[in-house]
Formats: structure tokens, C-alpha cells, sequence
């Protein structure tokens, strides 16, 4: 008799973070190289926050904003850095000197074209007094790659 090989869609359970203002610390700032967008190819970061709340395996939840690397004024990242860093920011800059800073997100949830929901920052706030969020001792983020082809802006959920 042959034994059973039972096989699901795979992957776990996904609960993004809740809906509301939470605590965050930017923990880390991806490369996401040359992206194709409706606008062409763009050089794009993906900025990676520990937020205060956590999951049902107690791992602290994440959230992702993607920005086209530009720091002109009219520019989303510009209005990131600023919000973050509480100050207009310079010509050029390192980004990666942002890794570790507090800062305040609102999220709202906002549903993909296949119906998956996910946590969207929409705005950003000073850091709340008193509640400080830390890098897990040892924690280090991994960006999924997609091996089919390039990375384009519908590919990422927010």
C-alpha cells in the first residue's frame, strides 16, 4: 500500500500588523536595485521597520515602504526621511545612517488584486515618548527574491 503524500498551497498564516498608530524602529534598508515602474526603470529602496506589536509565534511584526531613491523635494522619500529624521534632509545622504531610528507609523490595511491584506504606512509621526521598539538581538532581514524575472512595482504590495 503506498503511504499518503499530503501536500497545501504552503506557507504559514500571514496577519498583517494592526490598523492604528505603532511604535516602530527602521531596522533595516534594502537595495532594490533598478525597478521597472509606469514611469521606467528607477532605482528603489525598500525601508523595513520592527514595529510593537508582535505575531502569534511572538516575532515582532514588520512593515515595508518601497520609495524610488531620490532625495528631491517632491520626492516620497524625501517626505520619509524628513518625517523620520524631523528634519529637512541634505543634498545626499546615507540612508543606511537612518538604520536604528524611532519613529511613529500609521498603518492602514489595503487589500491586493488577489485579495491578500496588508499593513500600508501612511503616515508618519514623531516617536511616541516612552515607547522605544528594539532590533531583536541577532535579527537580520532577508528580502524574498523572485526568480522568474524582474522585480516590478506590482510585485510589491504596498
Amino acid at each position: 500500500m503506498t503511504e499518503a503524500l499530503m501536500v497545501n498551497k504552503g506557507g504559514k498564516t500571514f496577519n498583517p500588523a494592526s490598523e492604528g498608530v505603532h511604535a516602530a524602529v527602521l531596522a533595516a534598508i534594502v537595495d532594490k536595485g533598478e525597478v521597472q515602474t509606469e514611469w521606467g526603470l528607477k532605482a528603489q529602496c525598500m525601508l523595513v521597520f520592527i514595529l510593537d506589536e508582535n505575531d502569534e509565534e511572538d516575532k515582532p511584526k514588520l512593515a515595508f515602504a518601497s520609495y524610488t531613491r531620490s532625495l528631491n523635494e517632491k520626492a516620497r522619500l524625501y517626505a520619509a526621511v524628513k518625517a523620520i529624521t524631523q528634519a529637512n534632509p541634505p543634498e545626499e545622504m546615507n540612508l543606511m545612517d537612518l538604520v536604528g531610528k524611532q519613529t511613529s507609523l500609521v498603518i492602514e490595511h489595503k487589500e491586493s488584486k488577489a485579495g491578500r491584506v496588508y499593513a500600508n504606512i501612511v503616515s508618519y509621526l514623531k516617536p511616541q515618548k516612552g515607547k522605544e521598539v528594539t532590533v531583536p538581538e541577532g535579527w537580520t532581514f532577508t528580502p524574498k527574491t523572485k526568480t522568474d524575472g524582474p522585480i516590478t512595482n506590482s510585485d510589491i504590495p504596498f
